[in-house]
């Protein structure tokens, strides 16, 4: 009865669903319509394909998030935190089938995935509060200059802090993708500062690989540096 609904006869509403929620996209038309750029999403449940972009493959073109990562399912609920939140659209029911069951209560496999969202989401925030803890450093380049400049600065993040490559990973991120970026850290406190912050992700119910390590172009405890732009 969806797929009715696809755009094709303009009398009819112009319907599409993410994880068995179904939402009227009508004042969309001009991206959900057959000549729109969303039409893969119309008449369907194509939840897959809003994180892999499949919208023209049939077999992308989805309900099912098998196979997926946390990171992508999450996206994924963001979608639908979207259509959910939308000034527009509106939602108009439930679709029955891998999400929601006949008595329009949530299947195993939507709790399932939105399991893994919440743990995406708490994963994110340990992050961000990781960053507040270890902010970046500052940094500065030029187009023709083959070197970036890194700093720390003693009134922003602290006196005697110097640049650190800070490396993390948490389970259900990818294996190949850790977060990293330059922080600065006190040179006394770096030890202490790092078994402090795995204890508060464990504390989180994560276990933690972090890693603060100094650049090797910058000499340990010294506030600024200059690196390669390729490094």
């Amino acid at each position: 009865e969806l797929a009715l609904h696809d755009g094709s006869d303009r009398s009819r509403p112009l319907l599409m669903a993410v994880l068995g929620e179904v939402y009227d996209v009508g004042p969309g038309e001009r991206f959900y319509s057959p000549e729109g750029g969303y039409r893969g999403l119309s008449g369907r449940d194509a939840s897959r394909a809003l994180s892999t972009g499949e919208f023209e493959d049939p077999a992308g073109a989805v309900p099912g998030v098998q196979g997926l990562d946390a990171a992508a399912i999450g996206e994924i609920l963001d979608w639908r935190k979207f259509y959910r939140e939308h000034a527009e659209y509106r939602f108009v029911g439930f679709l029955e089938g891998l999400y929601y069951r006949e008595d329009r209560q949530p299947s195993p496999e939507l709790l399932r995935v939105e399991a893994t969202g919440s743990d995406v989401k708490s994963r994110q925030e340990a992050l961000e509060d990781l960053k507040k803890q270890f902010k970046s450093c500052n940094s500065r380049n030029t187009q023709a200059d083959p070197d970036i400049e890194i700093w720390c600065d003693a009134q922003y993040h602290g006196p005697d802090t110097a640049p650190v490559f800070a490396h993390v990973w948490m389970e259900g991120m990818p294996q190949d993708q850790p977060e990293t970026w330059c922080a600065c850290v006190n040179t006394a406190r770096r030890e202490a500062s790092l078994a402090n912050a795995v204890d508060l992700l464990r504390k989180r119910g994560f276990e933690p690989k972090l890693r603060l390590v100094y650049y090797p172009e910058c000499t340990p405890g010294q506030p600024r540096c200059r690196r390669p732009k390729s490094a």
